[in-house]
């Protein structure tokens, strides 16, 4: 009998299973942060804050939907999310996850995963039911 998660977590992933959509410079997430307040749109979001780069990509490499691209080498999302990490002005990075599809579940798993990467956390707002959030 084979064993389908065994299976899935060996496979290879390429640029073209990524789901989600990646952002990697503060310039691009302000982009899209204007876009959202343009359109007056709200997504559950979170982000925390790293030392480094290395600590920034290992932290999101920890979730089991991040995976980097065979081809690439960059991290792609097998969820619909979107996601990245970029440097900050004091030489730290920040880690952020946003998006209709950041759930309760996700969100919670994502925290403890960055935590114990020795993130630190920066903000967060989560739907908890259909029109009610919670942030902290």
């Amino acid at each position: 009998m084979i064993n389908v998660k065994t299976v899935k977590e060996n496979r290879s992933f390429t640029e073209s299973d990524n789901k989600g959509t990646r952002y990697n410079s503060a310039e691009e997430w302000s982009d899209y942060l204007t876009a959202m307040k343009v359109f007056g749109l709200h997504e559950p979001s979170l982000i925390y804050i790293f030392d480094n780069a290395t600590d920034a990509r290992n932290a999101l490499m920890g979730l089991d939907f991040i995976k980097e691209a065979t081809d690439t080498h960059n991290l792609i999302s097998t969820e619909i999310i979107t996601f990245g990490y970029h440097g900050v002005e004091n030489g730290k990075y920040l880690v952020r996850l946003r998006g209709c599809f950041l759930k309760y579940k996700i969100y919670q798993a994502a925290k403890a995963t960055f935590t114990e990467h020795g993130g630190g956390f920066f903000f967060g707002i989560v739907f908890t039911h259909v029109g009610e959030s919670r942030g902290e």
